[in-house]
């Protein structure tokens, strides 16, 4: 989509885990996540510009997972708007409640594992300006397929 015609970006960020947080039993823990961006125009056209799947094999839980996913998608779209040099109009949607509320500031983030990646989080948020919304866990799956 040409940047003059484009309006806004919807993303979807999500984590998962096979064996969450359990490495014992078949001792291995699967950590995995992916993000789609997509391109509204201001003519209502539509146009997927990125989905990228992504393996954390260094994570353990869910919301480490999950708090990377987001933190990837906005990596990709801060490095969008430095090559495309404007502000983009953004809505986010995540499906992860813990992570949701940690971000508004309606519960803190408590878990060692868990505050370096809240912290990196929570600074591409505040330094983008972008709104996100949580979203149910079968409307992300609706979009991104886990």
């Amino acid at each position: 989509m040409q940047k003059s015609n484009l309006d806004h970006l919807v993303v979807h960020a999500d984590g998962g885990c096979l064996n969450n947080g359990n490495a014992n039993g078949s001792g291995v823990v699967t950590c995995y996540g992916s993000f789609r961006v997509d391109a509204y125009g201001k003519d209502n056209a539509w146009e997927l510009a990125k989905h990228q799947k992504l393996d954390f094999p260094e994570h353990h839980t869910v919301n480490e997972a999950e708090y990377d996913s987001l933190i990837q998608s906005l990596i990709y779209l801060r490095d969008l708007e430095a090559r495309m040099k404007t502000k983009l109009n953004v809505l986010i949607n995540i499906d992860s409640r813990l992570v949701f509320t940690q971000l508004a500031g309606t519960a803190k983030c408590k878990a060692p594992n868990l505050m370096g990646l809240y912290a990196q989080a929570h600074e591409l948020l505040d330094s983008l300006g972008y709104d996100f919304h949580w979203i149910s866990g079968d409307e992300m799956k609706a979009v991104l397929g886990h």
